[in-house]
């Protein structure tokens, strides 16, 4: 019994940080790209900016292996946040316009969404990452 007891406590000594970390926000620079898995949010440092990847709410985009006439569009919904009292929803694409936008001195690009659409296989929302890039408005 005593070996169960310690055997129980060193792994949740050993759980705890990793699920801790889970809870933080991940932070990323300023001018330099960085990814973002549909649900989480980053803070940029030095700034009080705050982006949360929401979900993808469109994926028209060619499935790999497939030959298609257009490249297709990933639409994704994003909250922007910390520097305004409320977060602002924006929706960007990776095909079509609008591929960026200007919040509070501020340009957050999406450079890409993954994984690539494979033919006949729906990607779960969990499973996409965001690409961006925020810089400083000009």
């Amino acid at each position: 019994m005593k070996q169960i007891i310690v055997t129980l406590s060193v792994v949740l000594i050993l759980s705890f940080p990793a699920a801790h970390s889970e809870s933080l926000s991940q932070k990323a620079l300023l001018g330099q790209e960085f990814s973002l898995r549909a649900g989480k949010k980053i803070s940029l440092t030095d700034t009080k900016l705050k982006i949360r990847f929401v979900s993808v709410i469109e994926d028209s985009r060619c499935p790999q292996g497939v030959n298609c006439v257009w490249q297709g569009n990933a639409k994704a919904r994003f909250e922007l946040s910390g520097i305004k009292s409320r977060p602002f929803t924006v929706r960007l694409n990776t095909g079509m316009e609008p591929k960026e936008i200007e919040y509070s001195g501020y340009t957050v690009r999406l450079v890409g969404i993954t994984p690539q659409p494979k033919s006949g296989e729906r990607i779960k929302t969990r499973d996409y990452e965001a690409t961006l890039v925020v810089s400083r408005s000009r």
